[in-house]
Formats: C-alpha cells, sequence, structure tokens
C-alpha cells in the first residue's frame, strides 16, 4: 500500500494534527516508516506511540519550529537524510481578516511558514532524492488556490505558490525518479478553520470532508501518478469553475465564502 513511499522514511511537517496526522496514520497504516515534524512535541509523541502500537513502524519526533532560521535547518538537514524518500510538506497557517487591519508580522509569518519554509525544504529533499533517483514530494495547496480570496488573501496568495510552484517542480524534475504532487483540499474536518477564525460555522459545517476522506483520496491519486490532486468532486467542480469565471466573479465568489465565514465564526 502507498508504493510511491516505498524504500525508506517519510518526513510529514504538521503532523501533530489535521491533515499532517491523518497522512502520518494511513501511511504508517500501509506499514511506511515515518519523521514527524511539528513544533508540539507531546503531540508528537503520543501519535508516534499510538503508530508504534498500532502498526509496528518506526516512528521518529522531531520538535521544530519551521518559521525560524534554526528549525528550518534542522528539518532540511533531516530531508537530506540517506533514509528519507517522502516528503509532505504540509505545515501551514492562515487568518480570515482584512489585510490592512492584520498586523503585518502575521502576514510575513504566514508567507514565512506556508512558502519559505516549504519551499526550503521541497529544495533539500529535490536535491537529495534526485542523486537516489527515487522519491516523493508532497506539497499541501488548497482549492483556495484557484482562486483570489479577499479577507483570506495571503492564505490563498501562498497556496497559489504552492500549487503552481509544485507543478512547475513535477516538470523539472520528469525523468528524474522523483515526482512532485500538489495537493488541493477544501474544507476538511480538522482544527485549521477554528485556528483561522471559522469555528464551528454553518458554511464549514456543510462543505467540510472528512479528514480520513481527504487524505486517502490524495494517496490514491499519488500513487496513480498525478501531479495536481483536488481532493472530492464538490472541489473538483470550484477547481475547474476558476477556469471559466472572470477575475470579478471569482473575487465576488471569494469574498462571499470569507465573509459568511467570519460573521458566523
Amino acid at each position: 500500500m502507498w508504493e510511491s513511499f516505498a524504500g525508506g522514511t517519510t518526513l510529514i511537517t504538521g503532523a501533530s494534527a489535521g491533515i499532517g496526522a491523518e497522512f502520518a496514520r494511513q501511511l504508517a497504516a500501509g506499514k511506511r516508516d515515518l519523521i514527524l515534524v511539528a513544533r508540539r512535541q507531546e503531540k508528537l509523541e503520543a501519535l508516534a506511540e499510538e503508530l508504534r502500537a498500532k502498526h509496528g513502524v518506526q516512528v521518529e519526533c522531531l520538535a521544530a519550529d519551521l518559521a525560524t532560521e534554526t528549525g528550518l535547518a534542522k528539518v532540511c538537514e533531516a530531508v537530506a537524510s540517506d533514509t528519507v524518500v517522502g516528503l509532505v510538506n504540509n505545515a501551514g497557517h492562515g487568518k480570515l481578516g482584512a489585510f490592512a487591519e492584520c498586523p503585518l508580522e502575521q502576514a510575513s509569518g504566514q508567507m514565512d511558514l506556508n512558502v519559505k519554509a516549504s519551499m526550503h525544504l521541497a529544495h533539500a529533499a529535490a536535491r537529495a532524492f534526485t542523486k537516489r533517483r527515487h522519491g516523493v514530494i508532497v506539497n499541501l495547496a488548497s482549492v483556495a488556490a484557484f482562486y483570489p480570496v479577499p479577507y483570506f488573501g495571503i492564505y490563498g496568495l501562498t497556496k497559489a505558490f504552492m500549487k503552481n510552484f509544485s507543478l512547475v517542480l513535477s516538470e523539472e524534475l520528469r525523468g528524474t525518479g522523483v515526482r512532485s504532487v500538489a495537493v488541493c483540499p477544501g474544507f476538511t474536518k480538522t482544527e485549521f478553520f477554528s485556528q483561522a477564525g471559522m469555528s464551528g460555522t454553518t458554511l464549514s459545517e456543510r462543505m467540510a470532508m472528512p479528514v480520513e476522506t481527504c487524505v486517502r483520496l490524495a494517496l490514491r491519486a499519488i500513487d496513480n501518478k498525478k501531479d495536481l490532486v483536488v481532493t472530492g468532486i464538490q472541489n473538483q467542480i470550484l477547481a475547474f469553475l476558476a477556469r471559466l469565471l472572470s477575475h470579478n466573479l471569482q473575487l465576488k465568489i471569494g469574498k462571499v465564502i470569507a465573509q459568511k465565514g467570519m460573521m458566523e465564526g
């Protein structure tokens, strides 16, 4: 199971909860060894114990803050080790609100984590994996990558970067034995939206996909050699419509979704 990750260890960032933790659970169920990365050591250790006991796999915990130079360097070094054949670039965060009203350091922090850290890790992985002519780099983007989203703009822009960066990397790596895959979930039942200011909204409850389903669909598509994965029919329709709509309509749709989330959150 999950042959794309065979032959070594997979490193997952943002692994303490949500989509990252679910990637860890499903890869461990497929007997894949793991390195789990997040800031919260105690959460990592609890998940690692669960996976070792349930699936008999090797799981290493690496507590690091990817928004810091020290933390990022430590994880880049781990990605480049000889045993790692998979990277799941999942760590990221976003916050609802008007750009002019949010602290600039908050917006910069999203760029540092969602873009800079992911790019550095992908670079380390691409260099190491191409030497061995084997490996897969999974970059978590979002359906928000297809739309400009007022009041959630910085997050959406970082995910548009991740989608397009991943596709460019996929083409550049063609023929090397290494693959790059962009995964674009929509609303998913994780703690992400509560942290972003959309906790318990009617909108997110109606649209949210179970995290288990989201990751299972992503892993199946990765094993089927896809380089762009939009999880679920509803999200695929949204992504397809973005190609047909004018920028004005895209902005209006994004604005309605974000404002509704702000009012209900």
